[in-house]
């Protein structure tokens, strides 16, 4: 029974991992979660050759998480809410920022940070909290200075331009019957693969666009030779 969860690193490689059940247990599931679920790995990865059998969640993920604009203080400083404190967001000066509408994706436009700041209100975190679509309660919070005007409005999808993975493969990977979803990626530049979904519960291959309100776009993604069963 075996279930990552890692940052990962450059050239992080998965080869022949079996998620299974025992033999001979009655069990239903070999895991109560994903098989492996990484965030924000950088380059090089690689997925081969692995095997997942009835896993309750996503049997391949590949994640990282977006922000929400919670505090508008000017037309080019903003308060942005992390939607996880283990993960990374790059507000860096020079870095860029894209916003989105959160209702339908519209593209609202992109910044570079000038610098940026934890920030700190009472009941602020109570107020983000009630934000439609806020998946997990928000910890930290930005304050971010701009290098231009936006139209912004509490509620607006923020992403930074560092991609969860590049340059990564999944391939030759077989699932069956899993609960969620089969493979579940974003990221740059990608392969996905000779890979076989077998009975998948929900999604079978799903290149991410703001699953769960979580993540970021995954483009320049060649999928191809994959089988999708029952």
């Amino acid at each position: 029974n075996y279930s990552a969860y890692s940052k990962g690193g450059r050239g992080t490689v998965y080869d022949n991992v079996r998620v299974m059940r025992r033999p001979n247990t009655r069990r239903l599931v070999a895991t109560n979660s994903d098989g492996i679920h990484m965030k924000n790995v950088g380059k090089g990865l690689k997925i081969l050759n692995s095997s997942f059998e009835t896993v309750m969640d996503d049997s391949i993920a590949l994640q990282t998480f977006n922000s929400l604009v919670v505090k508008v203080l000017s037309d080019n400083e903003i308060v942005i809410a992390k939607r996880s404190p283990k993960i990374p967001m790059h507000l860096e000066a020079g870095q860029t920022l894209s916003f989105y509408l959160r209702a339908d994706l519209k593209y609202l436009g992109a910044a570079k940070v000038k610098e940026s700041a934890l920030y700190k209100e009472e009941g602020l975190a109570a107020k983000a909290k009630k934000i439609k679509k806020f998946c997990w309660n928000p910890k930290k919070f930005y304050r971010v200075l701009l290098d231009q005007s936006l139209e912004l409005a509490v509620g607006d999808v923020v992403i930074d331009d560092v991609p969860a993975a590049y340059d990564f493969v999944i391939e030759n990977n077989f699932i069956y019957s899993g609960w969620a979803r089969g493979l579940l990626f974003t990221g740059t530049k990608g392969v996905v693969r000779g890979n076989t979904t077998d009975s998948t519960g929900r999604i079978n291959i799903g290149p991410q666009l703001l699953s769960w309100g979580i993540g970021s776009f995954a483009k320049d993604i060649l999928i191809e030779n994959n089988r999708l069963v029952n």
